[in-house]
């Protein structure tokens, strides 16, 4: 559901990790869930190019692969940002 390598222990231990009795409403954890797994996939991505170098035949040598998780993470952050001035009223936080 949330990609091939996660697993119900991960969603578990991100959950407890969230502290889900004080989020504000249900609809933050989606958000949250979705950023966790760009960090897996932003850190697999690392891993990968650190043990393999410049592969141009790695199926991972994809300069825009780190760009599209690194953009899709910042919409994610924005989406979040929205939310919660929508629960929590203006506290700071800004898009970017």
């Amino acid at each position: 559901m949330f990609g091939h390598r996660a697993d119900w222990s991960f969603l578990s231990d991100a959950a407890m990790e969230l502290q889900l009795d004080v989020l504000p409403d249900p609809s933050y954890l989606p958000i949250w869930l979705k950023i966790r797994e760009i960090a897996t996939r932003v850190d697999e991505y690392y891993q990968v190019v650190m043990e393999h170098g410049d592969d141009p035949h790695h199926p991972w040598d994809d300069e825009g692969l780190l760009d599209r998780h690194l953009n899709r993470a910042t919409a994610l952050y924005n989406q979040l940002v929205r939310l919660d001035i929508k629960f929590r009223g203006d506290r700071g936080y800004a898009e970017r």
